[in-house]
């Protein structure tokens, strides 16, 4: 059974590194309120030397720890997606051509490439900005519980209501995925039917008749990347909302508290810097729901027993006088 999402040694020190890279960006956010904030008050510039380090300690850290990320994040996928290629073709050979049933060749070379890339780039797409997202917003709620108990559990509380939000995203998305691929493979087949007997479709004048084939596949195909496209964008707007409410929150509660206006910058600014790590899921659910429809259609075609099995111990690739006398 094809998986979607794997958390490989590789995986996971990716994901640190995101999570350390998206935590740097939330601590550049908050720290520069604070620095602006304390700047106006005119003090002297050696009460800010420290926050003008952490600054620019902060602004080199998320690029460079980015960078990682995604060095080790490509190399593992690349490495995955070698070795399920190579899984995925010795599992094909037994099963062409009798097995294959009605798929055409459009539809396995789009199994074997396109389908399978999706579902190995899900860990990529998912399994390292997930952990990545996860590792930050912990991690910045804890910190400012420590400073503002309450801006503390309004940050929990965003992390959990967008939890909730890429749940019914990732629910929206996999219902709407299925009908993607399926027209997806519609226009494959169409255009391979097209291309194929171009000389047939020209002779007898059904040429215009297969364009309108295509034709309708493609629009097929673009109704339902648009109803997908709302579900997603409906998943995007609620993570703004969230992000808004909890800065609005944040802002009530540091105004009341009895912190310096330095220290109420940052609370105020902690959501929207947390905010903008959360858009990742927007993505990452467009990404898990497409690697499992994909990992779908894979085990359909490759859970197919073969017409013909070879004895036991004979290897493909012994001579015929070795296979004979098996």
């Amino acid at each position: 059974m094809t998986r979607p999402l794997r958390l490989t040694p590789g995986l996971l020190v990716a994901g640190l590194l995101g999570g350390v890279a998206t935590a740097s960006g939330i601590a550049l956010t908050t720290t520069s309120g604070w620095l602006i904030v304390r700047a106006d008050q005119g003090p002297q510039i050696m009460l800010l030397l420290t926050a003008i380090v952490a600054v620019r300690t902060f602004g080199l850290a998320r690029p460079v720890f980015r960078y990682w990320e995604r060095l080790r994040s490509h190399d593992a996928a690349l490495a995955d997606l070698a070795e399920a290629r190579t899984r995925t073709y010795a599992d094909l050979v037994p099963l062409t051509p009798a097995r294959l049933g009605s798929r055409g060749r459009a539809d396995v070379l789009t199994g074997v490439v396109d389908d399978l890339t999706d579902v190995i780039e899900a860990s990529v797409r998912v399994t390292v900005p997930a952990l990545s997202a996860l590792l930050a917003g912990v991690g910045a709620a804890a910190l400012t519980a420590l400073v503002d108990a309450r801006v503390g559990l309004t940050l929990a509380a965003m992390l959990l209501a967008a939890a909730g939000v890429a749940v019914l995203a990732d629910r929206l998305e996999s219902r709407a995925q299925e009908h993607v691929l399926a027209a997806r493979a519609e226009v494959a087949r169409v255009a391979q039917l097209t291309t194929d007997h171009a000389d047939e479709l020209r002779s007898i004048g059904g040429t215009d008749t297969a364009t309108g084939w295509l034709r309708t596949a493609h629009e097929a195909l673009r109704d339902s990347v648009a109803r997908q496209a709302r579900g997603r964008s409906l998943s995007a707007a609620a993570v703004l909302v969230i992000t808004g409410a909890a800065t609005l929150a944040s802002a009530a509660l540091a105004a009341a508290s009895t912190a310096s206006d330095p220290v109420r910058a940052l609370l105020v600014l902690a959501p929207v810097a947390v905010g903008e790590t959360l858009g990742v899921l927007t993505d990452a659910t467009r990404a898990l729901a497409r690697a499992r429809a994909c990992a779908d259609r894979l085990d359909d075609l490759r859970n197919r027993l073969p017409a013909v099995v070879d004895p036991a111990g004979a290897s493909p690739f012994a001579p015929k006088g070795s296979r004979a006398s098996a």
